[in-house]
């Protein structure tokens, strides 16, 4: 489970760079998260790091090879920015094709958020 959720908040952190550009709402928005899960001290520190040190997208994808899985991953990424930039845009599209998502999986997940 500690694994899982370490792959949901990488996935995350590689989604808000996907622009090349961290903004403090996406980084509010994630830290917002931890909040809403009762994150302490420690698991604040590690997304900092995690924010500073992103986890290169393929690493994140290799670990996501079971469909539940990558579902979550792509419904976390998606989570973790707005989606309003032809970079975002393009990096969604990637990481829904390398996840192995079809096009109907991922309208169905588009439609969760």
């Amino acid at each position: 489970e500690n694994n899982k959720a370490l792959l949901l908040i990488r996935a995350m952190v590689a989604a808000v760079h996907a622009d090349g550009d961290v903004s403090w709402e996406e980084r509010q928005a994630i830290m917002g998260r931890l909040d809403q899960a009762g994150a302490g001290p420690e698991e604040r520190r590690l997304v900092e790091y995690e924010l500073s040190n992103p986890t290169p997208v393929e690493a994140i994808i290799r670990e996501a090879q079971a469909p539940d899985t990558a579902a979550e991953v792509y419904l976390a990424s998606n989570i973790a920015i707005r989606v309003d930039t032809d970079a975002e845009r393009a990096y969604m599209d990637y990481l829904a094709s390398r996840l192995r998502l079809t096009p109907a999986a991922r309208q169905e997940l588009d439609r969760l958020l």
